[in-house]
């Protein structure tokens, strides 16, 4: 039923969750973190599919490892200020807009023709870069 009133609508602060990372795989800290069939890993190459949740909190290095050998803690609840494409740069006209993850620390304004999983919603760019909240914090 629609609202005939205000609501004091119930939020989480500090929202993290911990991941199963994808064998042969390292997550530097601070990096942009995409879940593929279950398993964590840093945005890179072949990423069709894939789901943007946030930036990892710590190094996870599981290169070594099977699936889910090593967990990573990401934090989705903030705007992170990621670098902005040298190629495909994010503009103006892309604040409040989806724009894709080129690299795990760079977004583009393009899918590049599907290869690039939706980064988030551009909050914010200056000078620092541009800042995008994850769709699924």
């Amino acid at each position: 039923m629609a609202l005939t009133s205000d609501r004091n609508t119930p939020y989480v602060e500090g929202a993290q969750v911990v991941l199963p990372v994808k064998g042969g795989k390292r997550i530097f800290g601070g990096a942009m973190v995409a879940v593929l069939a279950g398993l964590a890993q840093a945005v890179g190459e072949d990423m069709a599919g894939a789901v943007v949740v946030g930036r990892a909190d710590s190094h996870a290095d599981n290169r070594m490892g099977v699936d889910g050998g090593v967990f990573v803690s990401v934090r989705t609840d903030k705007a992170f200020c990621w670098a902005n494409s040298a190629a495909d740069p994010v503009g103006a006209a892309e604040l409040f807009h989806a724009v894709y993850a080129e690299d795990d620390e760079t977004v583009a304004k393009t899918d590049g023709s599907g290869s690039r999983p939706v980064a988030g919603t551009v909050v914010k760019i200056n000078r620092a870069g541009v800042w995008v909240r994850p769709l699924r914090g």
